[in-house]
């Protein structure tokens, strides 16, 4: 009798294996879960709770409240949508055309094609976990297990059998960018312990190779994509999915703006009548490799051809924070035909100088990526092997401009301008001699601000002189020279990650970026002024004996700051445009560029325009070089200041208007119908061939 019963428990279990799940996602395998307010303020509960529940029971909850934010922003933008519903198609309606018929109808439409590049942390990236390739993304859960054991204990698996379900097996595909809460790559690591991510993050690099895209590995088994690049996230969005909403979890996206990422930004050009792959391309990229290795330089300038060889039209690059130095990197590498077919660069946010807080998580941690909504975030194991393993942190790094160009004209213009803004504040009277930036509104005019705590009203340069050293450690100082920096990653990194940060170098150069030549487009350069940003970091004590003894954060002890956007200083953003501005007003180059502040009312509420006139047929023209103004929501406390901040500026409701109004040009096609055939079309759109 036992023998049978015995008989009849193994066969009922071994009946019912195949559908435990024995992954991450079950909830037996949960620890604490959160819940978050209507105000965004988050809630933990621990898993020894009474009333504790798994993650997924607040799923409907927290997507009730995302959806009444996103209800309440597309009330804001009601009408200005319903003024652009498929003002790209002029008027037709994208479901009810072929796509042969579309394409013509963008070519006598008003728009440009458009290429939207995020930033750093600003591509969704994806691991798949199975025993194959597909594309260039694999993760061989058995080599993991064999190969390196230290990395599946320290994601909590035990098996890469789904038979042995009393055990945790790795599911086949993750969000490893931004991870969900609950999972292996969280970004709430509650002690020094949890390593996942940092494991997984890390990259190996081999600078014999002679390809810089061959140079980058992950530990054994271990590749890691975008996502719509794998088989369960692929979609037809070409890219588009990997660029916005970079959380899945409703929780994350409703307690912050910051992981929207283009979202509403591409919504609206949706609605404009842009579809992906034929009119418009977003560029995921892995933020982790320079720019040098990076698949974005081969995706912009396909997507530049592309566009051009469907549309007859020129295309617009939008690039966000580190975006921007990809897309400006893309178009210096081009011919001049290449060039010709590019209609100009916005560039939002940019680093172009660079920024000296990426510095700050390498040497000892950076505070702001731990979450006091979680009491927890990304821990020292997690954001050394990231920061340290990263290139592009090295191509983020601050430049020398102030100091190699400093006898330059005009550089001497900006230094003057800066000290004559300093005296006429100070008296209160406009100083004697020239204003040195006569195009720059003067002190005079009260309405650059709106009001902000961290800058006044008052027309200002508001530029940091970037000469000054960026990190102080003891008494030793350190710059932005290359020396220096070297000097500063060998003195305050152990000798092996050190090596591999010193190897990163040679590789993100770009002699160009760093000579601050003019890219050879039209430039649209979006800074920001309004909020005060780290620029100098002191450290009492030498950081890396205390980093490596103790496996945790030494945070600096004091931060300088000065203007920007709380991320990139204005100085970084903006100083190249006024080169720029300079050359064109001196005949040294035909391009022109704009200066556009965010957040400021020198324009009033009007949305401003970077076209100067038009001509007899309606076209808009970008003749001149000068400054403007760009209001946003934040303007006299309407809405919360970090709305208006680094991150979310590019959901700014104002500033897609202003977006769109850069890509409207009405500039006539040089072709009169798309010399593609529908099939063709289709292969194009559905097969996403700009990323491949």
């Amino acid at each position: 009798m036992i023998k049978q019963l015995l008989a009849i428990v193994v066969i009922g279990t071994l009946s019912i294996v195949p559908y435990l799940d024995n992954t991450d996602y079950n909830p037996w395998f949960e620890g604490d879960t959160y819940i978050v307010s209507t105000d965004g303020k988050m809630k933990r509960i621990s898993r020894f709770d009474p009333s504790w529940k798994p993650q997924s029971a607040y799923d409907d909850y927290h997507e009730e409240i995302y959806q009444e934010q996103e209800k309440q922003r597309k009330e804001k933008m009601s009408d200005f949508l319903k003024s652009i519903a498929n003002v790209c198609t002029n008027g037709k309606d994208l479901t009810k055309i072929s796509l042969e018929t579309y394409m013509n109808e963008f070519i006598k439409g008003p728009c440009q094609p458009t290429i939207l590049v995020p930033g750093l942390i600003g591509t969704a990236l994806q691991v798949l976990i199975m025993n194959f390739i597909i594309q260039q993304v694999k993760i061989d859960c058995e080599q993991l297990q064999t190969k390196r054991p230290d990395i599946f204990e320290n994601c909590g698996w035990q098996t890469c059998s789904a038979s042995k379900f009393w055990l945790k097996k790795p599911s086949e595909e993750y969000r490893m960018w931004i991870g969900a809460l609950i999972g292996p790559f969280t970004i709430d690591m509650r002690s020094k312990k949890d390593k996942c991510f940092g494991d997984f993050i890390e990259l190996y690099y081999d600078k014999s190779k002679n390809d810089p895209r061959d140079r980058y590995t992950a530990a054994p088994g271990i590749e890691i994509t975008w996502v719509g690049n794998t088989p369960k996230s692929i979609d037809n969005q070409c890219g588009t999915t990997a660029i916005q909403e970079i959380a899945t979890d409703s929780l994350i996206k409703a307690a912050s703006c910051a992981p929207k990422g283009y979202s509403v930004f591409s919504d609206a050009l949706k609605n404009m009548g842009y579809i992906p792959g034929l009119t418009m391309q977003a560029v995921p990229y892995d933020f982790r490799k320079s720019i040098a290795a990076s698949e974005s330089q081969q995706y912009i300038k396909k997507s530049v051809e592309t566009f051009y060889r469907l549309t007859g039209k020129k295309t617009y690059i939008f690039g966000h924070s580190l975006g921007t130095l990809h897309s400006i990197e893309a178009v210096y590498n081009m011919s001049q035909e290449q060039k010709d077919k590019v209609a100009g660069i916005v560039t939002i946010a940019g680093p172009l100088l660079g920024a000296t807080k990426t510095l700050k998580p390498q040497i000892g941690g950076d505070d702001s990526f731990m979450f006091k909504a979680l009491d927890g975030g990304i821990n020292w194991y997690a954001q050394r092997k990231m920061s340290r393993t990263s290139a592009s942190i090295v191509d983020l790094y601050p430049k020398d401009t102030f100091i190699r160009f400093r006898d330059e004209p005009w550089m001497k213009e900006i230094l003057d301008r800066m000290e004559w803004d300093k005296e006429f504040i100070s008296t209160g009277k406009r100083p004697s001699r020239p204003n040195p930036l006569s195009w720059f509104p003067e002190p005079s005019d009260e309405v650059c601000g709106a009001d902000f705590a961290d800058r006044s009203n008052h027309c200002q340069l508001l530029i940091h002189d970037m000469s000054e050293h960026f990190l102080k450690v003891v008494n030793k100082l350190y710059y932005s020279t290359d020396e220096s920096t070297r000097e500063a990653i060998n003195d305050n990194i152990n000798s092996d990650e050190a090596k591999q940060i010193l190897d990163y170098f040679d590789e993100t150069a770009r002699p160009k970026a760093n000579n601050v030549d003019h890219p050879g487009v039209p430039m649209v350069i979006v800074y920001a002024a309004h909020e005060k940003t780290p620029f100098q970091f002191k450290y009492n004590k030498q950081p890396q004996p205390i980093v490596d003894s103790t496996e945790d954060f030494y945070f600096p002890d004091h931060i300088s700051k000065a203007n920007g956007d709380g991320t990139v200083l204005a100085s970084s953003s903006m100083t190249p445009g006024i080169k720029w501005i300079y050359e064109h007003q001196h005949g040294l180059t035909s391009n022109p560029t704009k200066l556009v502040e965010y957040c400021s009312q020198y324009n009033g509420d009007t949305i401003s325009s970077i076209y100067d006139s038009q001509d007899a047929q309606g076209q808009k023209l970008f003749t001149q070089s000068r400054y403007l103004g760009l209001t946003c929501s934040c303007k006299f406390g309407q809405t919360a200041i970090e709305h208006c901040g680094h991150a979310c500026m590019i959901q700014d409701n104002l500033f897609i208007e202003f977006a769109a109004d850069v890509l409207m040009t009405h500039w006539e096609s040089t072709i009169s119908s798309t010399p593609a055939t529908e099939v063709e079309l289709k292969n194009i759109h559905e097969g996403c061939t700009n990323l491949h």
